[in-house]
């Protein structure tokens, strides 16, 4: 029961930790959440939202949170945390290509000679929802490092007293000699 209780401890604080980092980037998602009601709620249709460089714009948002996220842990921790430097390949990764992507989809929008194929767009959501996910997970990591954890339960000593068997000498003849007595042992003679 205790163990239970120990682990319940555990899940209570990992569903802590991902309520926080829904939080988090949720506040960082509230401008493209409203632009895209407001462009619903007058008439544009899903396709044209789709087209929108916005996307990438809002990816690109998320990936500099994962990377100043990972960059204060390693900074904090000073250590090989291999996911503290996959978050850092994957925020570097993810910002260069976001960025490409944005400027491609700017250059189109401005009625540059330069034509997209309906997969550019699909590749800017893939994108989007990358960096959703990994700022998920690492932020979920993150605060769940940082919460204090719930201690370990260890079991009760006993409250009777164990007496220790004395080692026996034994003398060069081979005989054995009587059990060594220590000095703490002869005061209460």
């Amino acid at each position: 029961m205790k163990r239970a209780l120990y682990y319940l401890k555990h899940v209570g604080l990992a569903l802590k930790s991902l309520a926080m980092a829904i939080y988090e980037t949720g506040f960082t998602l509230l401008p493209i959440i409203v632009y895209v009601l407001i462009l619903l709620s007058i008439g544009k249709e899903w396709d044209s939202i789709k087209h929108l460089p916005e996307w990438s714009f809002i990816t690109i948002a998320l990936w500099g949170i994962m990377l100043r996220d990972s960059l204060t842990n390693f900074r904090q921790k000073k250590s090989d945390n291999i996911l503290l430097t996959t978050g850092l390949i994957m925020s570097i990764t993810g910002l260069v290509l976001t960025t490409a992507l944005l400027t491609i989809s700017t250059l189109s929008q401005n009625k540059i000679n330069l034509p997209l194929l309906k997969v550019y767009y699909n590749y800017q959501f893939i994108m989007f929802v990358c960096a959703l996910i990994q700022c998920w997970f690492l932020k979920t990591v993150g605060f769940y490092q940082a919460l204090p954890k719930p201690e370990k339960i260890l079991p009760k000593p006993s409250t009777t007293k164990k007496t220790e068997k004395k080692p026996e000498r034994k003398t060069r003849a081979g005989r054995q000699q009587s059990p060594v007595v220590e000095e703490d042992e002869l005061e209460d003679y």
